[in-house]
């Protein structure tokens, strides 16, 4: 009787079922979690600051930008780590230009051509 209870549990334990043998040892589950967070979440957010990273390199006087607090202005003087815009006719501000969110198109409110994308996305939201 002891030695049927015996076989029984050797049995149970010799086969793994097949969501173990797909995964492994339990391994490949959190990898490919990891791998979804760093394509889905982490990729993206990175392209994004390198885009607007490259967009406050590329400024020069008379584009016009928003803020992260909202204000916009028109670029007066660009320095090494502020810039000094001009937010209404002989009212100048400066910021740093990490402050910097959105640089518009030239002659519009709009954002430029590469905004448009994430502009769509926060009205779907």
């Amino acid at each position: 009787m002891t030695n049927t209870f015996i076989l029984l549990a050797q049995e149970a334990v010799a086969e793994p079922n097949a969501i173990q043998r797909i995964l492994g040892s339990g391994f490949v589950f959190p990898l490919a979690l990891m791998a979804i967070f760093y394509f889905m979440l982490i990729r993206p957010q990175q392209q994004k600051a390198k885009a607007l990273a490259k967009k406050i390199d590329a400024l020069k006087k008379g584009d016009k930008i928003v803020t992260n607090g909202g204000i916009h202005g028109v670029i007066n003087h660009k320095g090494d780590k502020t810039c000094s815009i001009r937010v209404s006719d002989g009212i100048f501000i400066t910021v740093e230009r990490s402050a910097i969110a959105t640089v518009l198109s030239k002659g519009s409110d709009k954002p430029a051509a590469d905004d448009k994308a994430i502009e769509v996305a926060k009205e779907e939201k």
